[in-house]
């Protein structure tokens, strides 16, 4: 495993992204910033409804 993946979870809680905050990855090697952030958003948000609730429109 990758040593800065914890590093970079730490990084993305202590940001706590929103829905609707732009995410960037100035140096996305791995893209482990950006995985990690999609991540948190998942489990602090409930994406499924929004899923269906954007195909109502």
């Amino acid at each position: 495993m990758y040593e800065g993946l914890l590093e970079i979870s730490t990084m993305v809680q202590l940001m706590k992204p929103r829905l609707d905050d732009a995410m960037v990855d100035p140096a996305a090697g791995t893209g482990g910033f950006l995985i990690s952030a999609h991540h948190y958003i998942n489990q602090h948000n409930d994406v499924e409804s929004l899923k269906s609730c954007h195909s109502c429109r």
